[in-house]
């Protein structure tokens, strides 16, 4: 077994004592083999944290598999069902290798599920619910892996509260699959530098292949901590780095090497959506905090309060939280110019913001000495998201899509045109509309050029669905030029828009 070894002095705690919500009661699991019945009981009882956290999965479970159906499926979701219809696991990575620009860990779950549950809302949103879920207790142990039991308990309970989270663990893309692999790889990171074991430096390095095999953008986390371990701790560590390296290149250079000709053909254009320059930073803090500018700064001021102490304290871990959000933005900053970036994108940053909140503990015990300052905090914590919950569960937070084709269907005729517009909204429209059963003939359509070839085709009437993404698909608007000049709008539902010829 490798010999422990205390991080450097640097890393070592120096602040007055924090509260222990356990009284004088210790934990009696320590390790695996300390994790018999008795003692599972034991901690059950007697400690609070254990309580607390429990409590808090619950909460979480809850808000992120309530209404899991409410919302329609909106275009990216269904991209992920479209993908995952193919048929087989190979079919989805060979669509990797040739069209789609992530990677396919969370399509391969979702075909999973939908083989064998059906294809409905709740099934393909049941994998983002269930990660999101189980990433409460991982935030847990990492916040008190790097800060303390307190800190742990802080950390949960803000990632069980936090807007975003909650609506993309509601949402079938791969960003909650994702926060759960980038915790487990944090975690493991944080018990490596204290530990030196081996054991903890290449389960590091698989949490790390499951990152990358999940969403491609979160190279720059993991570059960031690569970096810095090299930077503070010289090559303290160096030996355990090339270790982690060559099994992380064993399971990463295999999809690499699939993806890398859609990437780079992704990355010749100009990005047609997305935020650029410092956009990236303002827009992506105000849309983690549920687009509340009020908790945007409330939790800002909390995340600098935690940085702050950590900086008097504990300098090195202060560092590392100020480099990674540091090396997130202006990294996406400058890729802004290059590739679409959207806050989605980066948002595994929210567990190192997380972190700077859940430090901030520290700071408010130090001035108050109150014992209760924990409870205090979870209940403030509780209160500035409870309007936004409120709003969450009962308005729509995406487009109707289930609405507008039950509008389409009682409004057209058979032997109507449906014109798309532009044609990939076809994938959210034909989940909820079938033009089969409806009788009519679809057209996709992306520019005046195709409007037109569409018209000519007409038959009876032509209805043209037409969304914002006009914009990003026809970048000149002659589309949107020619429908104003040749439709009239006669219904529209949310983002989504119907003309008549």
């Amino acid at each position: 077994m490798a010999k422990k070894r205390k991080y450097p002095v640097k890393m070592v705690a120096k602040l007055p004592e924090t509260s222990n919500l356990d009284g004088q009661y210790i934990n009696p699991i320590n390790s695996l083999k300390d994790c018999t019945i008795d003692n599972i009981k034991s901690v059950l009882i007697n400690s609070r944290y254990a309580q607390l956290l429990i409590l808090i999965t619950i909460v979480g479970c809850f808000l992120r598999f309530y209404n899991l159906a409410y919302n329609s499926l909106w275009l990216d979701e269904t991209s992920s069902v479209t993908i995952a219809m193919l048929g087989s696991y190979a079919n989805i990575l060979n669509y990797t290798a040739t069209m789609e620009p992530n990677p396919p860990l969370f399509v391969w779950v979702v075909y999973t599920l939908i083989t064998w549950f059906g294809s409905n809302e709740f099934v393909i949103r049941f994998a983002s619910a269930f990660f999101g879920t189980l990433s409460i207790p991982v935030m847990y142990f990492v916040g008190k892996e790097f800060i303390d039991r307190n800190g742990g308990i802080i950390a949960a309970a803000t990632f069980t509260l936090s807007p975003f989270l909650i609506l993309y663990a509601q949402e079938a893309r791969a960003y909650a699959m994702l926060f759960f692999f980038v915790s487990l790889a944090m975690l493991f990171y944080f018990r490596a530098l204290k530990t030196d074991d081996y054991k903890y430096w290449i389960l590091f390095a698989i949490a790390t292949i499951f990152v990358f095999w999940t969403h491609f953008y979160t190279i720059i986390l993991i570059g960031a901590l690569i970096i810095y371990t090299l930077a503070i701790y010289k090559l303290q560590y160096i030996k355990q780095l090339i270790v982690s390296s060559i099994v992380m290149a064993a399971g990463i250079l295999p999809l690499a090497i699939v993806a890398m000709p859609t990437i780079l053909k992704y990355t010749t254009d100009k990005p047609s959506f997305g935020i650029q320059g410092l956009d990236v930073i303002t827009v992506s803090l105000i849309q983690y905090s549920g687009n509340n500018l009020m908790l945007t700064f409330i939790t800002g001021l909390l995340c600098i309060c935690g940085l702050t102490i950590l900086y008097i304290r504990e300098r090195n871990k202060s560092i590392l939280l100020l480099w990674l959000i540091t090396c997130t933005f202006i990294t996406s900053i400058y890729f802004s110019y290059k590739i679409p970036v959207v806050p989605r994108y980066l948002s595994f940053v929210n567990i190192v913001l997380i972190l700077g909140i859940a430090a901030s503990h520290k700071l408010f015990y130090t001035l108050t000495q109150n014992k209760s300052i924990i409870y205090i905090m979870l209940i403030i914590l509780a209160a500035m998201v409870t309007p936004f919950l409120m709003n969450y569960y009962t308005t729509y937070s995406k487009d109707d899509w289930r609405g507008f084709g039950g509008t389409l269907t009682n409004m057209t005729q058979p032997g109507d045109s449906i014109i798309i517009v532009p044609g990939y909204i076809s994938q959210p429209l034909n989940y909820y509309y079938s033009n089969k059963t409806d009788g009519t003939i679809e057209y996709f359509a992306y520019n005046e050029s195709l409007l037109s070839t569409a018209r000519s085709l007409q038959t009876t009437n032509s209805y043209y669905v037409v969304t914002g993404d006009i914009n990003s698909a026809n970048q000149n608007g002659d589309a949107l030029r020619w429908i104003q000049a040749n439709t009239k709008q006669v219904h529209q539902n949310g983002g989504i828009y119907l003309f008549k010829s």
